[in-house]
């Protein structure tokens, strides 16, 4: 088994330019693999290892270091996994002290940093450290969502690389097939993926979409039936913010004439009869609402006092009236 650059779907200009690297010598001691979750970071900073552990350069699948490697057993790879949720300081000492060691079977060292976005400050102190002078035979592959986060220091002495969009025949194609899980992905294979592999996805944007309906039906008490909807899915809230926030992008690209940007385009017809009721500048306003409900979400605010205010936001632009004093 080998670990085949030819075998990721999309990013072909970085596949190639890695590709080009290897075979001319110029590998960089780093690089910054940046895209938003799902994109393929890991799959595409492994593959690479893999290449650059191989005995002939070409991740042939034959070598002792290609079998080691499809294991994720490869000495020379190191992958960095905080015991906390943020890298620090001392995951990075650590690091320091394993690439001390020359490789034990390769000519180079590989280690991977992902889920860079949350590496404390101190940690990035350590890293540039290392990063001013590193071993010659180190290669350090940090994956980040947002390449902002890291100081500017750091991103003087590394190779960035951002994963390009890809696009609704890559995810097709990954799922192996055309269903309304492609376009709901917003063309994230990863995401695609996850959601292709939960059966209750398709159930709960139906739910959804019609409690935006319901909330459009003029009663003030929908707005309580969308509080109870919340608290009888709790679990699900992000997911269910998602799917709202995406039927709200949805009836803008359709008042803007953009039906092929939908996210959601096997509800289409369902989606420009609301879009004759909710005018774009309402559309926006849903978005607002929902956005920063996601954000009270993140901060764990109290579960009531979002869902609350987040139902009767909703309703009053679906309304055209204020919640509070309508009758």
């Amino acid at each position: 088994m080998s670990n085949k650059f030819d075998d990721i779907i999309g990013q072909e200009l970085i596949k190639n330019f890695l590709l080009t690297s290897i075979a001319r010598g110029k590998v960089s001691h780093a690089y910054v693999i940046e895209g938003d979750k799902g994109m393929g970071k890991k799959l595409i900073a492994n593959t690479f290892a893999a290449y650059l552990v191989c005995n002939n350069k070409t991740s042939c699948g034959v070598c002792e270091s290609c079998k080691l490697a499809a294991g994720g057993s490869h000495p020379d790879i190191i992958t960095v996994l905080p015991e906390k949720k943020q890298i620090g300081v001392d995951d990075i000492r650590q690091v320091i002290k394993n690439i001390s060691i020359k490789p034990y079977m390769a000519d180079k060292k590989v280690v991977i940093i992902p889920d860079a976005d949350g590496i404390t400050q101190e940690a990035q102190n350590a890293l540039l450290k290392v990063l001013e002078e590193p071993p010659e035979y180190v290669v350090f592959l940090i994956l980040i969502q947002n390449a902002e986060l890291l100081l500017d220091t750091i991103l003087s002495r590394v190779m960035k690389l951002s994963l390009a969009p890809y696009t609704e025949a890559d995810v097709k194609k990954a799922l192996g097939g055309d269903n309304a899980i492609a376009a709901a992905s917003e063309n994230n294979i990863g995401k695609a993926i996850a959601l292709s592999g939960d059966e209750s996805y398709l159930e709960l944007r139906d739910r959804c979409l019609g409690q935006i309906e319901n909330l459009m039906s003029g009663k003030r008490l929908c707005i309580f039936d969308t509080v109870e909807f919340f608290e009888k899915n709790k679990e699900d809230t992000e997911k269910i913010l998602d799917i709202m926030l995406g039927f709200c992008r949805d009836i803008v690209f359709i008042h803007l004439g953009q039906k092929e940007l939908l996210k959601n385009k096997d509800k289409t017809d369902v989606l420009t009869r609301l879009a004759e009721k909710v005018k774009l500048f309402g559309a926006f306003r849903m978005a607002q609402y929902i956005t920063e409900a996601q954000k009270m979400h993140s901060r764990n605010v109290n579960f009531n006092i979002l869902t609350t205010a987040l139902a009767n936001g909703c309703w009053e632009v679906l309304n055209g009236r204020n919640s509070r004093s309508s009758f």
